[in-house]
């Protein structure tokens, strides 16, 4: 039999009003009841009626993850989904995903899909993915339809005053190229990040400031254009394998799909990973100790990212104001299997 608020309330021996406040997660209540009622509900397997609850308050206690529809088939937008609905389900708010298609064309067209998709689900707010995190149009007309939201990855400054997360990019790729330079590598090629990536625009600047700084020039074919998708990466190391006069000794990658795309390429090539090719990603998404070598790449914390933006979001919902509007979170290199030292030159 499936358990009611007043059977928590009668467990916890408070009113059922009290433990009301506690399942919405109302403030007025004294820590020491608190304790009581969330103890019932674990005790009992509690869980909210949401469609009632809606209902009797006119709300619909759902948040969407906004993205497009390339991210929405990595595996960083599969973290960072389930970072939101983790969050969701304790908070007692159920999490949507949408992804704009393809074939929307144009800007304009883009903001007004996403606009209709939230007014038209009639979501309480939103988490939106980079290049959305970013698009002051978008951000503006949310504002007109009294939605709110909190952003990933989000570089520019947050007029909106909503929640933002952000990473050091520019850093974290320096932390890369200061591995592979100080591993002996001097031909070192970059697979870019999709065009409307703020944050791989970021990777790629790194990238190229640690090759000037160590006096490097780039061959002309070591900087080609990827989507964030496997199969981008993969075309893209093709190219970059083809020449044998300046064939690289690493790749790096702005993300892990695409870095497992290279590794494809690689074997494809009949090359010895990391003996003749170093490798390097960046996200630690799932594939990264799932690839043969495992994936060197840069630790961005996702979940931690996807539960903190929802947790913002929601106390943002609850008191219309935000405690905190931005937060940096730190990203760590992880060095693993896919990169070594350089072939010694004959």
């Amino acid at each position: 039999m499936t358990a009611t608020l007043a059977d928590v309330a009668k467990k916890a021996g408070v009113s059922a009003k009290t433990a009301s406040r506690v399942v919405n997660g109302e403030d007025s209540v004294r820590a020491s009841t608190r304790e009581k009622v969330e103890a019932a509900v674990q005790s009992l397997g509690y869980r909210p009626n949401l469609a009632a609850k809606g209902l009797a308050s006119k709300r619909t206690f759902l948040i969407s993850f906004v993205c497009n529809e390339e991210a929405a088939a990595s595996t960083w937008a599969t973290q960072i989904h389930m970072g939101i609905l983790r969050r969701c389900r304790e908070a007692g708010y159920q999490g949507l995903f949408y992804a704009i298609p393809k074939s929307i064309k144009g800007h304009s067209a883009m903001v007004e899909d996403v606009a209709q998709h939230l007014w038209g689900t009639r979501v309480e707010g939103a988490v939106l993915a980079p290049p959305l995190s970013d698009d002051v149009v978008l951000h503006k007309r949310l504002q007109a339809l009294d939605i709110p939201w909190a952003g990933l990855n989000t570089v520019k400054d947050n007029p909106s005053n909503m929640p933002i997360i952000r990473t050091d990019d520019l850093k974290s790729s320096r932390d890369v190229m200061a591995h592979l330079l100080g591993l002996g590598h001097r031909k070192i090629a970059f697979i870019c990040a999709h065009p409307d990536s703020k944050d791989g625009a970021f990777r790629e600047q790194g990238y190229r400031s640690a090759m000037r700084d160590a006096g490097i020039i780039i061959e002309r074919n070591w900087v080609q254009q990827g989507f964030n998708s496997f199969a981008s990466g993969f075309e893209a190391a093709r190219t970059i394998l083809a020449s044998t006069d300046q064939r690289p000794t690493a790749i790096f990658a702005a993300n892990d799909d695409m870095a497992a795309g290279v590794i494809s390429a690689a074997h494809e090539a009949g090359l010895s990973l990391p003996k003749e090719l170093s490798v390097v990603g960046f996200d630690d998404s799932v594939i990264a100790e799932q690839l043969w070598p495992p994936l060197t790449t840069v630790r961005q914390p996702v979940n931690q990212m996807a539960e903190t933006s929802t947790e913002l979001l929601i106390e943002r919902l609850k008191t219309g104001t935000n405690r905190i509007t931005g937060v940096t979170m730190s990203m760590d290199l992880i060095i693993r299997g896919s990169t070594a030292e350089p072939p010694k030159q004959p």
